[in-house]
Parts: structure tokens; sequence; C-alpha cells
């Protein structure tokens, strides 16, 4: 069976495939196609110059790479997105709201106080490099581009997935605190609720603990709640749950397998546990993650073609890179659940 393709049409992929070749490969006919058929070719304006040089995305490359980056990217797939207007941004974010109370005539309304606080996103670079023989420039438009689109989709997603729910503080992640980290360190209990004992693998996760996690989560975060974890946790807890109960574990939308549990979309990521013990640690999710957590996008994707490093082996590289930042920041605290809760191994 032919796999699925990143691009809409073959028309788009050849658009986005002469982009490549042209920027990429600096291909002579290539430019002159992008030149006649409307594909412009522009440099983006970097913070720092090299030889080289970014150039911009089309929206045929660019859109096929963001459909890998959200194909694969559970995280960026729930998060609230937010565009950058500068390197640093501030949002605002309300905490607990008016409280409405009655009042008689002539009498004076009882005051009350909107916690308002703010998200401060720093954007940081991030990128994927991957090296490829000379013999690539002899391949169709169509094959480059493609190429292009899913291996910089896929390398994109992995690194946010894994920064937004794994992220331990370090320079490894960009700095990013990860929703698994934080739902362990002591300043966010209420959003935690550990299974029964003995209950440290997915084979031995049951019914009970699943209904507890789901307790946890407040009411208001119910209308856009997920369920986040691997594949190996969907099938050892989540099917063996419904199989026992005689469920549908998966249905089709819009020509897609879209799981489901208990009436909420099981959303897979493969930087979520797998198989082991899981005793202590955080071992799948349930909430609304577009409450609990941002994205910052400062800059798009931008492209880059080198050869000089890998001349001695006849090689060309290929780098892809994005600035964004990522902040878990609706948690909550010690006395009360946030918009993301969490399983702990028992």
């Amino acid at each position: 069976m032919r796999r699925r393709s990143s691009f809409p049409s073959r028309n788009a992929a050849e658009r986005a495939g002469k982009f490549a070749m042209a920027v990429l490969h600096r291909s002579a006919s290539a430019r002159e196609w992008c030149s006649q058929n409307g594909v412009r070719i522009e440099r983006a304006q970097a913070v720092t110059v090299d030889s080289l040089g970014g150039f911009l995305v089309p929206s045929e490359l660019s859109m096929a790479i963001i459909d890998n980056r959200d194909r694969y990217g559970a995280f960026r797939r729930g998060a609230q997105v937010e565009p950058m207007a500068s390197e640093i941004q501030l949002i605002t974010k309300s905490g607990s709201g008016l409280m409405t109370r009655f009042f008689g005539e002539g009498q004076t309304i009882t005051e009350s106080q909107v916690e308002i606080g703010q998200v401060q996103l720093v954007a940081q670079k991030a990128g994927a490099l991957v090296r490829a023989s000379s013999e690539v420039d002899e391949d169709s438009a169509v094959e480059f581009g493609e190429f292009i689109a899913v291996e910089f989709g896929h390398a994109l997603a992995v690194m946010e997935d894994s920064c937004g729910f794994n992220g331990d503080a370090t320079s490894t992640y960009g700095g990013t605190y990860g929703l698994r980290p934080a739902l362990i360190d002591g300043a966010h209990d209420a959003s935690r609720v550990v299974a029964a004992t003995g209950h440290n693998t997915f084979a031995e996760i049951d019914a009970d603990d699943l209904a507890n996690l789901m307790a946890l989560l407040p009411e208001w975060a119910y209308p856009g709640a997920a369920w986040y974890c691997s594949a190996y946790a969907y099938a050892q807890t989540f099917c063996r749950a419904e199989i026992a109960a005689g469920g549908l574990t998966a249905s089709i939308v819009d020509g897609e397998i879209v799981a489901f549990f208990k009436g909420f979309p099981v959303i897979l990521t493969p930087v979520m546990p797998g198989a082991g013990n899981h005793d202590g640690t955080v071992m799948l999710l349930f909430g609304d993650l577009e409450r609990a957590a941002i994205l910052g996008e400062r800059k798009g994707l931008e492209i880059e073609r080198g050869e000089h490093v890998f001349f001695a082996t006849d090689e060309v590289a290929y780098k892809g890179k994005e600035r964004i930042d990522i902040v878990n920041h609706g948690l909550g605290d010690n006395d009360t659940a946030g918009a993301m809760v969490g399983l702990v191994g028992g």
C-alpha cells in the first residue's frame, strides 16, 4: 500500500520540491521554474546572517511540514499556540474570578478580587540537521519535497513533545519544564493521584485508577479534555479495559483513526512512558492541554543547505530551524487541581 503523501496534490508537492531544489541545490532550472510559476524565493530576515543564509519556506512546503509536525506532535496539537511579536512576550493569565452576591436596596456591594498573572515566553532556537548523499540532487522535485517535509516535520514534532511532556528545565530541553516532572515536584500535589499499591505497569492499571484520575480534573476543564499516553499504554490499559467491558476503542473520523476512552479522545505520543515499571512517575495524563500550556512561536521554519562539512564523503546537509518556547502554566497547586492531571505509578 502506498504511503500517505504529505501534500494535498502532486502540483503542491512539485511546487514545494522545485523551491527546495532552487534554494537548497541552487538549481538554475528550478529557479527559472519557480519564477515562471509564481513561487517566491526570498531570504529570511535572520538575527545573525551567515554565508548560506536562511530562506522563507513557501506555503506548500511549510504546510506539509506543519502537517507532519502536527500529525506526530501531540503537544502542539493540544496546547495554546501563541504567535510571539518579540523574543520575550508576556501573556495575561486569569486566576480566580469575580464573586457575585445578592445585596439589598441602599446596601454596598461586597468587593471581590480577580487574580491576574502573567506567563512569560522567551523564544529559544531549535532545529534539526540531516545529511544525504549527493545523489539526492538527481531525485525528482516531488520526492525531494516529500523528503524535506517528512524528515523535518517528524524531528520538530519529537522535539516539541519531548520538551512539553518531559522537559527537566535543562538546556537539553531549551529550559522547558515539562508536564510530567512538574506534577511530581511537590508544588502541584492536587493535580496528581497515585494508582493502587502495586499498580506501576500499564498491565496493572485498572478502571478504578483511571476513574480516580478523571475525578481529579475540575469541571471547567472537561469540555476540552483528552488522554495523553504512549501507544503501549493505550493498548495495555485502555484497550484492555474497554475489551473487558465490551466497548469500542476507536472510530474513523475524517478518514483518520481516532481512539476514544469514556468519551474522551486518546492522543498518542512516543515520548510518554511505555513498557516497564513506573513507580513514582507520571504514567499518563488527562486534561485540557490548551488551558494547561502555551507554545509560543517567534519564528516559523527556515531551511538551509550546506555541503562543505561533508565534502570528503560527497554528502550534503539540510537544516531546519524554528524559534519557540513552551510554558506549562495551568497545573494548579497543592490545594487546587489544574487543567491537566496525572496518574502516578503506585
